[in-house]
This record gives C-alpha cells, structure tokens and sequence, in this order.
C-alpha cells in the first residue's frame, strides 16, 4: 500500500494530523509570490529553473551546477533512483515508502537489503550498517531525521557510512527533507561534505514543502558534485517541471531565515508538549522532527488496511497517520504532526478518550 497523509480532499473541516507541515503556515511573502507567479502564468516558467538553483546556490554555500530542482521532493527521489539504475540497495528502514518504490520502478531487478532500525534501540542506526555495505550495494538510503520515527541520526556515523561507500564504490542517498524544521539543521546535514571535493557520490534530498508549508505547490532539490549523475537527472526531468508560481514561492522562501528560525522554535517547543502529554496514554518516541510516532496495542486493522484508531479519530474529525505500511513497523503504529497548541490539545483529548476505553 502507498499511502501516504495529507489525504484531505473531500474532507471539509478535517483537523490533519496526518501531513507534516509547519503549522505556522505559509509566510506571507511566499504566499505572495505564489500569487504574482499565477498572475503572471500566462509565460512558460524557466525551462531549468537557473534562477531558482542560483538562488539556492548562494543561500547554502554550494555550486548551482551541483543542484537540481523538482516538482516535490518525490520527483527528484526518482530521477535518482532513475538515473543510478542500482542493481542492489541498503535501505534503513521503518523509513518513507517511496525509496522502494522508485528502485523497483528503475531496475525491475533490483534487490533491497533491509536494514531494521529497532525500537529496543530508540529507532536510532548502530554502526553494524557498515558491515552491510559491500561490494555488491550500490546506494545505501537514508532518511535524516527519518520519517516516521524523526530520530536525527549521529553525525558522526553518517560520516563513516559516507567513508564506507566511497570504498566500496557505492552511492549515498541522504533525504533531509525534514532537517531544516530541527535544531540540529546546520550540525545534523552533510551540506558541508559538498564541497569536499572528495565524495562525488554522495547525493542529499531537500524539500521546500515542509518548512515554508507549500505542498500544494510541489517543490524539493537534490544536491550532488557528479557532473554525470546530475546530466542524466536533468535527461529523465521534463522541462518546465517546476510552475512559475513555485518557482517564485521557492525564490521568496529561500529570504526567509527569521521564519525559518522562528520555526525551529515554536516547532520544537510543541512537541515536546505533545510528548510529555501522550506519553501517559500511548509509547511515543519523540524524535527532533515536526512530527510524533506512537504505539498502541490491541489495534486491528479493516478491510481496507486503515487501524481501528485511525477510523476513530477520523469519525471526530480528526486525521492521523497510520503507519501500518512502514516496513518494519505494522498495526497499532501512528504518526501525528505537530501541530499548534489549541489542535494538539484537540488531538490529546480525543486520543486520551479513546485510548483509556482500549
């Protein structure tokens, strides 16, 4: 099943726990821009989004050679996977979905080593993946923070799973999708192995979607110094992949850092909150992202593969994540956003309802 949250439509008056996106909303200048791109959508949008990737160039200190831009995240995740045509990968998993899927759709072949991220040990990555990554892995994929669990991993170990796969020739796919939402954005990323000059098989994920609560608008950029590999992607992307409305959201948002700080913040505070308050009626593990994962025993799933929690929230109008689709994971796991003070109090009220019944 490739479900994912954020599945509103049809659904008015839905309180969604389900999509991990700042709950402070839109800043006002993107939101702008989005419109002026509207009013201006009668022109084709730049064809390769020079200006955008220039932009982002000179906010993260990198190369716009090196950057490529993508309708959302999920199109760069399989113009990667697309472009590397892995024979076999490493996947650290309960981790998103789409990674598989994109492997499979690129090498009908290809064969995927799990590795299992426990709960015993906080969902954290031990140093036995490095033993994992051999001479027949091709990529290794990692997700930091992880999505579902929001653990930001040791940096430390990133570096020697970097150092591991440039030995063995293989790729390292890091999705930090989520990593500017943390307090550990600048010490948590690999940004700074880009200009390394050493690692030019290291490719890292980004999304705009998350921080500056643009879905709707579709737009993520992946980062990697290997001229090839970067061609090839730029070979399978259409042209005019990226709207002029998004374009010009993603230029505005990149001005954003008080936002984008005052984020982090308010983020960081709420979830410790939610934590402290559902630690009483469920496991939860906290993690550093915007968003939290939980356990409930005795759940069941229906027929169409949804947990009995999850059809009880969404009767009081509440939406969250079943996480019974994660590799690794299963019935009675769930994820839920964090969310501002007034929604998160809503969402604890209801959980503590039905869960003190259980």
């Amino acid at each position: 099943m490739y479900l994912h949250g954020g599945d509103v439509c049809g659904r008015e008056g839905i309180l969604d726990f389900s999509a991990n996106i700042n709950f402070l909303g839109m800043p006002a200048a993107v939101r702008a821009a989005a419109i002026r791109g509207v009013e201006e959508a009668e022109v084709y949008p730049q064809a390769f989004n020079g200006k955008l990737e220039g932009k982002i160039a000179e906010k993260y200190a990198l190369k716009p050679c090196d950057i490529v831009c993508g309708n959302g995240a999920a199109e760069i995740i399989f113009a990667f996977f697309g472009a590397i045509r892995a024979r076999r990968a490493l996947v650290a998993e309960p981790t998103f979905g789409e990674y598989e899927r994109a492997l499979a759709g690129a090498m009908d072949k290809c064969g995927i080593v799990r590795h299992m991220l426990t709960e015993g040990n906080g969902f954290e990555l031990g140093e036995d993946i490095l033993d994992k990554i051999t001479g027949d892995i091709d990529v290794v994929a990692v997700c930091n923070p992880n999505n579902p669990t929001g653990v930001v991993y040791d940096k430390g170990l990133l570096l020697e799973i970097l150092e591991r796969c440039k030995s063995m020739g293989a790729w390292l796919f890091v999705d930090e999708s989520f990593i500017e939402l943390t307090m550990q954005h600048k010490s948590g990323s690999l940004f700074d192995m880009m200009n390394n000059g050493s690692y030019d098989k290291l490719f890292i994920l980004r999304s705009f979607t998350k921080l500056y609560a643009m879905a709707g608008l579709r737009l993520g950029f992946g980062v990697c110094a290997n001229r090839g590999l970067m061609e090839r992607i730029r070979g399978i992307l259409q042209p005019w992949n990226i709207s002029l409305p998004a374009q010009y959201a993603g230029l505005a948002a990149l001005e954003e850092e008080e936002f984008a700080e005052r984020s982090r913040v308010a983020v960081a505070a709420e979830r410790e909150y939610m934590r402290g308050r559902l630690d009483g009626i469920a496991r939860v593990y906290g993690g550093a992202a915007n968003f939290l994962l939980f356990y409930v025993q005795n759940d069941v799933l229906d027929d169409n593969g949804r947990g009995h929690l999850y059809n009880q929230c969404l009767e009081r109008g509440i939406l969250i994540r079943d996480c019974s689709n994660f590799y690794g994971l299963g019935c009675g796991w769930y994820r839920v956003a964090v969310r501002c003070r007034e929604d998160n109090e809503r969402l604890i009220e209801v959980l503590g309802e039905l869960l003190q019944k259980v």
